[in-house]
């Protein structure tokens, strides 16, 4: 008797209805809770680095460690040797190092909780 009462509950139209606005409020407090985390956290695009300055020799030593040298150890006057160009950042005496790197071909985010 009681099996037919559920099977006689499950053909009403209202259960259905029921149901469905269950699934759409979870659906719905689910959204809710993942905006309430977004708005706690911050973001922000790391494109400017601060650097610790450094010293010209410090500076010159990085450039010669990452210069080319040739089949008999000696360094090769290229322009990475007397410029120092190279990918690491902050080999400047600047205080400040823009990556232009990361400007057009990466991104890098820090996310941050208010």
């Amino acid at each position: 008797a009681q099996h037919v009462q559920c099977l006689h509950m499950i053909k009403k139209p209202s259960v259905y209805g029921r149901i469905l606005t269950l699934i759409l409020d979870v659906i719905l407090f689910t959204l809710s809770i993942f905006y309430c985390i977004g708005q706690q956290l911050t973001v922000q695009l790391n494109l400017i680095t601060e650097c610790e300055q450094k010293t010209i020799d410090e500076i010159w030593r990085h450039s010669l460690e990452n210069a080319d040298v040739d089949e008999y150890g000696q360094v090769m006057m290229s322009a990475q040797s007397q410029h120092g160009l190279t990918d690491a950042s902050c080999m400047t005496t600047n205080s400040i190092d823009t990556n232009t790197e990361n400007l057009w071909n990466s991104n890098q985010y820090k996310h941050d909780w208010i």
